[in-house]
């Protein structure tokens, strides 16, 4: 039995939960740990299974984390734990700095095995595509506005754009990616491959957004999108999903709202750097557009 560890926001998880599915496509015996979202409390929670309901890999019990790891439900104490003693021999565990590094080896590992990592890279998951692509069918939109977003996005002039502030803001990890400079770059390129395009904008700064894009955008129709909170945010990423033309941040969220864009001739930009100090090379997907952010 192979066990995947799942934490962090909803990108993160959807990685972690195409990691699995990977292993699952390869014919293991795949299950899925949340303990750990107690005494996590960021972002909302395990969202996974409640945004999409296709996705088909259940959650391990307590019996099932016993056999291959320590079983410690609480976040807090598991990376106390993790500090001090040393892994378990059915344990991998990567380092976060090899978050982005495809590591082949490690889907053809024998017998039961706990796997810790967030396994940002496409190339887990290159040979089973249109498993992944039915795991993340989204639910179909309930609000009027959502709808009507949808009918407008599925045009051929729309590009959204998203920006990630909040917890990116003083990052280290994030500092001078993705820049005004950026964002300028592909509002430009996305003008040249999109007749009187029409501009969506995603972002938890909306306000930030209005003050320091506005007036990059010329004539252009420009919609700020702000009706999806809470545990409805998802559906922003739904909404990307669907446009001709995807600028997206170095965030996750907006990486898997280019990945499902089910549209042939659609276009991302996105920029040539992901994160500051770690290698990122693997977590690009090939025909992206990379832009400079300086």
């Amino acid at each position: 039995m192979k066990i995947v560890n799942i934490i962090g926001g909803l990108g993160n998880q959807m990685f972690q939960g195409a990691f699995a599915i990977a292993l699952l496509f390869r014919g293991e015996e795949t299950k899925l740990d949340t303990s750990h979202f107690d005494g996590y409390g960021l972002h909302n929670g395990f969202e996974l299974t409640n945004v999409f309901p296709n996705y088909p890999i259940g959650l391990a019990d307590k019996t099932d984390l016993k056999r291959v790891t320590r079983f410690i439900p609480n976040y807090r104490w598991s990376r106390i734990v993790r500090k001090v003693l040393p892994k378990l021999k059915t344990e991998f565990l990567q380092p976060y700095y090899r978050a982005y590094i495809f590591e082949p080896e490690v889907l053809g590992i024998k017998g039961d095995c706990y796997l810790e990592g967030y396994w940002m890279s496409p190339l887990y998951f290159k040979d089973c595509r249109d498993a992944i692509m039915h795991a993340y069918s989204f639910k179909p939109f309930e609000t009027e506005q959502n709808m009507a977003y949808e009918r407008q996005l599925l045009a051929d002039n729309s590009v959204t754009i998203h920006i990630r502030r909040g917890d990116y803001v003083g990052a280290e990890s994030f500092k001078d990616i993705c820049t005004l400079t950026y964002y300028r770059n592909a509002i430009v390129e996305s003008k040249k491959v999109t007749e009187n395009p029409v501009f969506y904008i995603f972002s938890n700064d909306q306000q930030w957004c209005m003050d320091n894009l506005k007036q990059e955008f010329g004539n252009s129709e420009v919609h700020f999108v702000t009706n999806n909170k809470g545990m409805e945010s998802y559906r922003d990423m739904q909404l990307m999903t669907l446009a001709r033309c995807n600028i997206v941040a170095n965030s996750s969220f907006s990486w898997w709202g280019a990945y499902l864009n089910k549209r042939t001739d659609h276009i991302v930009f996105c920029p040539n750097k992901w994160v500051n100090g770690m290698e990122h090379k693997d977590h690009y997907v090939d025909g992206w557009i990379k832009l400079d952010t300086k």
